[in-house]
């Protein structure tokens, strides 16, 4: 332990009292904030121990935490110590203290206390660090300090390099500060270390996110890797490194609020798949956080969420849970490590009030924090980490801080509503604005500030480039975050945080001029899915009906936009070359648009949208197909079915010649939910037939030839489970029996379905390697 930095002083006494008792062996008393007369903490006799208090004996500390003073500023502060009554009242006083001091220096405060101090009671920085070295224990115990820690922090820093948000880097080691240790830490560090998960729910602003980044940073200081998610489950998988031990994060799993689709086709299955490996495997940790109400609701919507490992893993964190004395740490530190922290030590009755503060019935941390930094904003003052600043005499006389905290918490929504509707310039406005209309996906810069100009042309005037830039710079850290890359092309900006996307919400709902604006001006088919989501949730609008039908044209218009991806890399967003990768989405949004808004299909737009499948459909892959073929089986338009026929013809004649188990499950698939004729389905299972037969030749062969190399088992359970998808009955007893002979020296491995597609890869790759074996050509082979 190099410095106590990190430490408010009231994390500073509970330390003390902490290595005390463990140094003494007695319990040793703290007392809650206030006016102390010079107790910090305190002992009772009779005691045992080193210390041998009698019985109404009294053993006081005094704690004075200035980590980065020099002893003349000690000096004063202990002068007035050394005043009060208690030095002689006691038995026995001791002063601990976070600065460093020589052995004059402790000689120098025995004289100034009249040697009514002994130099042996008299704790520095120095001694508290040795009784550290002597009692590690607390130091594991105590949270904060651990994750202060020289070793721990070098290891922090060290695995901050594989986190690929800067935003998140900068949040994590920031919060080393300001956070308070809670029941919902210690439960959920509970729930990591018997299943390895844990999912951390509950309403918005209430610490899910700070207790999910203390969990990260102290498996990071362990030596744990951190992977994360930024939009999709998939960014997880390809991170995972076998037998490495690695601490999984996905913040807001579920998006921020209902307006987030967050979860892609599929996700929800390979969020199960994954949590249950995790379960399985002692080197990996996941943590996961969602909104209560966002978690209850998508399992409405999305079967897998239902699975119980879900609720064994899931830790409430409620604001209900915080004990008051809690709640008053957490209000203490925010304002400890505020940028005005003078200004807030200065209100008259400042413990009182305060106090009121953390008891109001709507006491939230998120929103007392951002009212605070709201204050300092005004002031000219932008708060990082525990640094002070100069605020002039004037101020300190004309704000009343727990009055403003106090009617931040009456009306929450007023503290963001101040930041967008007075803080912002316009175009910092449309810039916010502009992002929060795609959602939770990460966006390019050079899209955003395109998605921006359109926005601003109903002022007439086009913000240029340096004014844009200039913009960002004033919003970048504080209301958004931007991973820079090469360009604007390649520099990505995150999702808005939690309260300011609901505060976007709030502000167009107030101000439907400019919903309109986004509504009419949207370019991105992103833009689009978030807007239509925001009209189901507005449903109180007034026009509602004519907001559908103005983004039911606005969704013809960008149908067919193609747009770029962001894929998150190692360090910064890998930008996809553009493309239309969720027709099948477009598809069934646009037709769900015209349900709600009662407007007929523009046929331009039907004219577009067949042409485009015509072309296309060729290239895409069998997975896409299946899904575009599924959209369009949907409630559509009368208009698209005549169409549809033909674009059902061509989708079936690129799957109907599968070549391996998995094209086959994906046109079984596909005939579900297409009708076609009997011949047609009679022909495709005589093929299918013919497939089965040659695949349990090649399994017979194969076991004579001793070439079993695992994964046999699941192969024939699929086999046999297609088989009866297409009626047939197919004869395996032979090959099922054979396999179990063979069982002992065969190394089984029960997995999903794509290990079936890797076991056909290595199975065509050993047939051909035999058949080099033998002699044979390559092209022998095809």
């Amino acid at each position: 332990m190099e410095s106590f930095e990190a430490l408010s002083d009231y994390d500073f006494e509970r330390l003390v009292a902490d290595l005390l008792s463990a140094h003494w062996r007695v319990n040793v008393a703290t007392f809650p904030r206030g006016r102390d007369g010079g107790v910090d903490l305190s002992v009772l006799g009779p005691t045992d121990g080193p210390i041998n208090l009698l019985s109404g004996e009294e053993l006081v500390v005094q704690c004075k935490h200035y980590p980065l003073a020099g002893m003349a500023e000690l000096r004063t502060k202990l002068k007035a110590e050394a005043k009060k009554p208690i030095v002689d009242q006691v038995q026995r006083y001791i002063i601990a203290t976070s600065a460093r001091l020589t052995r004059h220096n402790k000689e120098e405060i025995v004289a100034l206390f009249g040697n009514r101090v002994s130099r042996n009671d008299i704790f520095a920085k120095n001694d508290l660090t040795d009784l550290l070295r002597r009692h590690p224990d607390v130091e594991k115990a105590n949270l904060k300090l651990w994750l202060s820690s020289s070793a721990a922090l070098q290891s922090m820093l060290h695995q901050v390099e594989h986190l690929r948000s800067s935003s998140l880097a900068e949040d994590l080691l920031r919060l080393r500060y300001r956070f308070v240790e809670t029941p919902a830490l210690r439960l959920a560090h509970n729930k990591l270390d018997q299943y390895g998960i844990c999912v951390l729910a509950g309403p918005p602003g209430t610490g899910k996110t700070t207790t999910a980044h203390l969990m990260l940073l102290q498996k990071m200081s362990e030596g744990w890797q951190p992977i994360t998610a930024l939009s999709h489950v998939g960014e997880l998988e390809k991170q995972i490194i076998p037998g490495k031990p690695q601490v999984l994060f996905y913040d807001d799993f579920l998006g921020q609020n209902s307006l987030d689709a967050k979860l892609h086709k599929g996700e929800d299955s390979e969020l199960i798949q994954l949590m249950k490996r995790i379960e399985k495997d002692q080197s990996k940790a996941f943590v996961l956080t969602t909104r209560d109400y966002v978690l209850r609701q998508a399992k409405l919507f999305y079967e897998k969420l239902s699975d119980g490992i879900f609720d064994v893993t899931k830790v409430a964190v409620n604001i209900s849970l915080l004990s008051h004395s809690l709640r008053e740490h957490i209000l203490y530190n925010q304002l400890y490590f505020s940028p005005i922290r003078e200004l807030a030590a200065s209100v008259e009755d400042a413990s009182t009030r305060y106090s009121s503060v953390a008891r109001h019935k709507n006491y939230n941390p998120r929103v007392t924090a951002v009212a605070l930094e709201n204050l300092a904003r005004d002031l000219g003052v932008r708060p990082r980490g525990a640094e002070k600043a100069s605020i002039p005499t004037k101020e300190v006389k004309r704000l009343d801080i727990p009055q403003y905290l106090i009617d931040a918490l009456d009306n929450p929504e007023t503290v963001w509503q101040h930041i967008i509707r007075r803080q912002l310039t316009s175009v910092q406005r449309y810039l916010l604005l502009a992002r929060s209309s795609f959602g939770s996906e990460l966006v390019y810069l050079d899209d955003l500030y395109a998605a921006t100009i359109t926005l601003t042309r109903t002022k007439g005037t086009v913000p240029t480039l340096f004014e844009l830039d200039t913009a960002l710079s004033v919003l970048d850290g504080d209301l958004l975050h931007i991973e820079v890359g090469e360009s604007r092309a390649t520099t990505v900006v995150e999702k808005l945080s939690p309260g300011l996307a609901d505060a976007v919400v709030a502000f167009l709902s107030m101000y439907p001029d400019s919903l309109e604006n986004l509504v009419v001006r949207a370019e991105y088919w992103m833009q689009v899915g978030w807007l239509n989501a925001l009209l189901e949730v507005l449903p109180a609008l007034d026009g509602a009906k004519r907001f559908w039908a103005l983004l039911t044209r606005t969704a013809e218009r960008v149908l067919l936009n193609p747009e770029s991806y962001p894929v998150p890399g190692t360090l910064f967003a890998i930008r996809q070359s553009s493309k239309i990768l969720d027709l099948e989405q477009r598809i069934t949004l646009l037709a769900g648009l015209y349900r709600k808004s009662g407007q007929l299909c523009d046929p331009e737009t039907t004219a577009a949208l067949f042409g485009h499948l015509r072309v296309h459909i060729r290239s895409m892959t069998p997975d896409e197909i299946k899904a575009l073929l599924a959209a369009f089986r949907g409630e559509i338009p009368v208009s698209w079915r005549a169409s549809r026929t033909e674009v059902e013809f061509i989708g079936l004649k690129q799957l109907d010649q599968p070549q391996d188990l998995t094209s086959w499950k994906i046109l079984r698939d596909v005939l579900d939910i297409v009708p076609t004729v009997v011949e047609y389905q009679r022909d495709m299972r005589s093929l299918f037939d013919e497939f089965v037969q040659s695949e349990l030749d090649n399994l017979r062969q194969e076991f004579i030839d001793d070439y079993w190399e695992g994964g046999e088992r699941h192969l024939i359970e699929q086999l046999e489970y297609q088989a009866s998808r297409w009626g047939l009955a197919v004869d395996m007893d032979d090959v099922r029996n054979k396999f179990k002979s063979g069982e002992s020296e065969i190394s089984i491995f029960d997995v999903g379905d794509e290990v079936v597609v890797k076991y056909a890869e290595i199975h065509q790759r050993s047939k051909m390697d035999r058949r080099k074996e033998e002699g044979c050509s390559i092209f022998d082979y095809l």
